[in-house]
């Protein structure tokens, strides 16, 4: 008798990377009804572990669970696993927050006078030697990447190359990850960023406003506060030039960038409630902004692009990696390659001559609708996992 294919997922956070690539598809693939799948509970007994791990056919985890990849290929090494990597953290510059956590050089930067520095006054000779003649200071030291520990990092990136090297299937949500991925894995596949369109509202929501005031919306993380420097100079000319321009962040605040402006920030929620929230802010239209240094986002999905169509939002768009294979110009955003084509673009947008946010809408949201609906995807992902199993044990899977 034929039965399901048992997922089980190894702890998962609550934040984007935990709900948009273990969560989520635990909840579509029951839902669907197409495998028997679990998140492990971490304060679960060992016995209730160990029998998880046992009955599962297919292991999946992410950057977070190297220690349970690590332990599951060494005490049951037929164990089909699967590492999920949906950052490139190889690639972490000093500029990135992450940098503290990810990165592994310790780098250093210029300062006026280190010896009045606190680091100064605690090196050893041979350090403050360093710092006399290079007139520098290590970067962690500056308080921008407070936290940085090499010794550390280079343990996070010697166990993330051993999950690599040990898993059955590395997965990741874009080409250009994957094969970087593919350097150091046996085996690679794409795994697209998805989203669970039952929870995006089509409904139309009206704030009040001042008169004439035009909404521009973004929501993100702390790593993309490098996007926001490179376009913040025309962004303050605009609003300053117009002062109906209210900027409406959701998720991250980068105040340094801010200061001065129109600014209405409202913090990170439940990821289910996230969608409801971004409805209810009344966005006239969107701004995706990129840093020119590609080393880190080219590597990136195009998420953001998926949840303003699916939230019937207009976009304006940097026009490279990872977004330009999604771009259609005038067709489902508005895109832009420097400072100047931007500003075109926002005038265009707060114009809108011929119903043109209407027509991006209805483009963005059709390709939204037929490419990334996690149900019409999640059929395809049980497949990929089925077929990383001995032939006859997928005989006995539906």
């Amino acid at each position: 008798m034929k039965r399901l294919l048992k997922v089980l997922f190894l702890p998962a956070d609550d934040g984007g990377c935990g709900y948009h690539r273990i969560r989520m598809w635990d909840k579509v693939f029951n839902r669907l009804g197409i495998a028997d799948s679990q998140i492990l509970d971490p304060t679960e007994e060992e016995e209730a572990t160990l029998k998880a791990i046992e009955v599962a056919d297919v292991i999946v985890g992410k950057f977070g669970t190297l220690e349970y990849i690590r332990y599951i290929k060494n005490r049951f090494p037929r164990k089909v696993v699967v590492f999920d990597n949906d950052d490139n953290t190889l690639e972490i510059k000093p500029s990135n927050p992450a940098y503290k956590q990810f990165g592994t050089r310790d780098v250093w930067v210029p300062s006026k006078d280190v010896k009045s520095t606190q680091y100064y006054k605690q090196a050893t000779v041979g350090t403050k030697l360093r710092m006399e003649e290079m007139q520098s200071i290590p970067l962690w030291v500056t308080g921008i990447t407070s936290g940085f520990n090499r010794y550390r990092n280079v343990r996070i990136h010697t166990e993330l190359l051993e999950a690599l090297l040990i898993s059955d299937l590395v997965t990741s949500p874009t080409p250009t990850l994957s094969q970087f991925w593919a350097k150091y894995a046996d085996k690679t596949a794409v795994i697209p960023n998805c989203l669970d369109l039952s929870y995006y509202p089509d409904v139309e929501v009206k704030r009040k406003r001042k008169k004439g005031e035009i909404r521009i919306g973004w929501s993100g993380g702390s790593s993309h506060s490098a996007d926001w420097r490179a376009v913040m100079p025309l962004i303050r000319t605009i609003m300053q030039k117009r002062g109906n321009v209210t900027l409406v962040i959701a998720g991250s605040n980068f105040e340094e960038n801010f200061k001065g402006l129109n600014i209405e920030y409202h913090p990170w929620t439940e990821w289910e409630a996230h969608p409801y929230r971004m409805k209810l802010l009344d966005l006239d239209f969107a701004l995706i902004p990129l840093a020119d240094d590609e080393s880190f986002n080219i590597y990136k999905s195009e998420l953001k692009m998926m949840e303003f169509a699916a939230l019937k939002v207009p976009m304006i768009v940097k026009d490279q990696l990872p977004y330009s294979p999604y771009i259609k110009r005038n067709e489902n955003c508005l895109a832009y390659k420097d400072n100047k084509e931007l500003e075109a673009c926002i005038e265009k947008m707060i114009e809108n001559k011929g119903g043109l946010r209407e027509t991006l809408v209805k483009n963005a949201h059709s390709w939204v609708v037929s490419e990334r609906d996690i149900e019409k995807v999640a059929p395809d992902v049980v497949e990929l996992y089925k077929g990383l199993l001995p032939p006859k044990a997928q005989e006995l899977i539906v």
